[in-house]
């Protein structure tokens, strides 16, 4: 083919109603995929199941084990998490956000909780 000719230029499919054809699909799989991210995000139960599947992954601990095998494992799940993370920050930035405000407020009351058990311990004990 000469160097001119359209059949180059158009890339490895070759036909230009075949690759807008191709674009417009691949748009439409992303407006679906975001769709269908913001559904999850954008409802309280969506978002807590998240938390859960995120919180199974070791996202915030350490993956780090003895055992070669349980780190090995450790390792993958925390991958998926990341996978997913990554997903829903780029799919629902809005819905993530969101997300980890939640998270942060649930770490802040579990650490009072304990804190006011501790002080109930502590006067317990005083008490005896």
């Amino acid at each position: 083919m000469a160097a001119g000719d359209t059949k180059e230029s158009l890339g490895p499919l070759g036909d230009e109603q075949l690759q807008a054809e191709i674009r417009n699909r691949r748009k439409l799989v992303e407006q679906q995929e975001r769709a269908d991210w913001r559904l999850i995000t954008d409802g309280a139960d969506g978002r807590r199941v998240l938390r859960w599947i995120l919180d199974q992954c070791h996202l915030h601990t350490p993956s780090f084990a003895l055992d070669s095998h349980v780190m090995a494992l450790r390792e993958g799940e925390r991958n998926v998490g990341l996978m997913v993370m990554a997903q829903v920050e780029r799919m629902a930035p809005d819905g993530w956000k969101l997300l980890m405000l939640e998270t942060m407020n649930d770490a802040i009351s579990k650490r009072r909780a304990a804190e006011v058990a501790a002080l109930e311990e502590d006067t317990e004990d005083g008490d005896t």
